[in-house]
């Protein structure tokens, strides 16, 4: 589900996707919510607010960061960790 979302929302990226949107896409109901798939995929703290827009009905993932935008969130720069 996590995997799948994900594809989904990259594949539409900047775009504000409703639950049922992606429901339909993927066959079935969510098991999970908008905010605990993102979390799930790595993505936590600032990189979740920078990132993504998630309510409990919608979600939109930002795929490209320009530093004006990191700058509107207060965040100066993002250390991406090392895996």
């Amino acid at each position: 589900e996590n995997d799948n979302v994900f594809d989904y929302l990259y594949r539409n990226p900047d775009r504000t996707v409703s639950i049922s949107e992606l429901e339909k896409h993927l066959g079935e109901s969510m098991r999970k919510s908008p905010s605990k798939i993102v979390e799930n995929l790595g993505f936590a703290g600032e990189f979740k607010k920078v990132f993504f827009d998630i309510s409990k009905d919608s979600i939109r993932l930002r795929k490209q960061i320009t530093r004006s935008q990191l700058q509107e969130f207060g965040i100066t720069w993002l250390r991406i960790p090392r895996q």
